[in-house]
């Protein structure tokens, strides 16, 4: 799972495919890292952790521009975050559960980020790309 960042997977604005772009190159050390063989813990929890890092800030500006621009799927979009976070959370615990199999539970990883990176970004970011260009934000 390499994601590729395209023009396709652009939201319109600047700041934020910028992040997205950061996003995807976090997600993509993850992946280069798994494929190393390498089944180092500490080291994917690491990664883990700064892509979490990452989203949250990066999630924090979105929001703030869903309040100065009062978008419509202010409640819905918010509520994507906040999943988003649960889940990181529970998979980064599972991570560090010396009982569960490391290999499994990357995979585990991987495959919820491709899928969310596709959903969310085409699914949901997508959306506020109109309400924020009305409002002067490219």
């Amino acid at each position: 799972m390499i994601i590729e960042w395209t023009e396709e997977n652009s939201v319109g604005v600047k700041e934020l495919d910028e992040h997205h772009q950061n996003l995807v190159k976090i997600a993509n050390k993850l992946y280069d890292f798994t494929r190393t063989n390498v089944k180092d813990r500490n080291k994917l929890i690491e990664l883990l952790n700064e892509l979490v890092n990452f989203s949250k800030y990066h999630h924090s500006i979105e929001e703030k521009y869903f309040k100065k621009f009062n978008y419509e799927h202010i409640e819905r979009h918010t509520k994507e975050h906040e999943k988003f976070f649960v889940n990181m959370n529970a998979l980064i615990k599972k991570i560090e559960d010396p009982k569960s199999d490391f290999s499994q539970t990357t995979f585990e990883v991987l495959d919820y980020l491709e899928d969310w990176y596709l959903n969310h970004l085409n699914d949901e970011d997508k959306k506020y790309t109109k309400t924020f260009n009305e409002n002067g934000l490219f």
